[in-house]
């Protein structure tokens, strides 16, 4: 068995309506499309207090595919009377495998007036022109994003990593390769909650952030150059403890990279990833966009996924001692097959819960297939 094929028994029988059953009013969703060669992303953001859910959608390179499965999401009543209500479209770089889609998406949903998020690097291809004709056409919100940038929504915070604004400053002068252009965010649930209490003066508001929950990294095609800038923008308080050091970790500030869930950037290609960052984002779930091999790429690199596995599950001095298999590790890849069926296992679907428990679904559709929500399959 290949390590990145998805035993049988690691998966639960499909019951009809099961996952949207299990999609509760108050959960983050974050669904990585299977697509073959390229990225789609659909983030779901917890209900508002009138029931509606509010969307991100970060790429798109098949829009039918992502737009029939929204449609099944909102018949299904997980989005809340009224439609789909999208939020942010993010264009995270002018490459056509993750931007494809996005002109067809825009005018879609252009309706709810969609904010588009992108990194400002000028590329001037087919799919990239038409993404800023349909901005300027329906009237949309054009923002050009860098690290720091955050956005709440409800309790949702929504932060940029990349690109630096230092790397910006180059895209038109020196130059830097596309892929490190990309728009790689953080986004974190809860992060905040405006607290209400009736006092003898009368009504306060007070804002309570947290550093606890679910928090997502979602790396586009960041490559290394990009991630030394983050990391460098974003450091770690170390190790050492003094009482300056257990002020700032009370206070939320230890771990800035810390991320239960890690979309691995640039479809686990060599040259998005090193051991220090896996081990300062320390990932409970890592989920590469990739056929698993082969494709236009051969993507994922053996050498990235070796830091994976070895950054979640060390063998520091034990070489001969092997890694645990990938499903183990919640290493998942959508181009990832059932075993002994051979049956696609496909979309990645994270449930998050704002008390820090998790569900990871598998949507079982083939890059070329529409996603059937009564065939998903949770991962035991």
């Amino acid at each position: 068995m290949a390590a990145t094929d998805v035993p049988d028994d690691t998966l639960e029988q499909p019951a009809s309506g099961s996952l949207v059953g299990a999609i509760k009013p108050n959960a983050l969703v974050h669904v990585t499309v299977n697509v073959g060669d390229g990225d789609t992303q659909l983030v779901l953001l917890p209900a508002d207090p009138n029931g509606r859910r509010r969307l991100i959608i970060v790429d798109a390179i098949r829009a039918s595919k992502l737009e029939k499965l929204i449609d099944d999401l909102d018949q299904a009543g997980v989005l809340g009377v009224g439609g789909p209500l999208v939020e942010i479209v993010v264009a995270t770089h002018p490459h056509t495998d993750h931007i494809r889609g996005v002109p067809r998406i825009l005018t879609r949903y252009a309706s709810s007036k969609p904010e588009l998020w992108e990194p400002g690097y000028r590329h001037a291809t087919g799919a990239y022109l038409d993404i800023l004709g349909r901005v300027a056409r329906h009237d949309l919100r054009r923002t050009v994003v860098s690290a720091g940038m955050a956005r709440f929504i409800g309790q949702t915070r929504v932060a940029v990593l990349a690109p630096s604004v230092s790397l910006q400053q180059r895209f038109d002068s020196y130059g830097i390769d596309v892929n490190n252009s990309s728009v790689s965010l953080k986004l974190a649930y809860p992060a905040t909650q405006v607290v209400r209490q009736a006092t003898a003066m009368g009504v306060t508001h007070s804002v309570v952030d947290y550093d606890i929950g679910q928090s997502l990294i979602l790396g586009a095609d960041a490559q290394m150059l990009s991630w030394s800038h983050v990391l460098a923008d974003f450091p770690q308080l170390g190790p050492r403890s003094t009482a300056v050091t257990k002020a700032l970790r009370i206070a939320g500030g230890t771990a800035p990279l810390r991320a239960a869930i890690f979309k691995v950037p640039h479809h686990g290609s060599k040259h998005g990833l090193t051991l220090e960052l896996i081990e300062a984002i320390n990932p409970k779930v890592s989920i590469v966009s990739s056929v698993r091999g082969g494709g236009s790429y051969s993507f994922p690199h053996e050498v990235a996924m070796s830091q994976i596995r070895e950054a979640v599950n060390p063998r520091a001095g034990k070489p001969a001692v092997p890694h645990d298999p990938d499903h183990k590790l919640i290493l998942l890849y959508t181009g990832s097959t059932v075993t002994p069926s051979g049956t696609p296992a496909g979309s990645v679907c994270v449930i998050c819960e704002p008390n820090g428990r998790r569900e990871m679904w598998r949507l079982m559709d083939g890059a070329s297939a529409d996603i059937d929500l009564n065939q998903a399959r949770m991962m035991k």
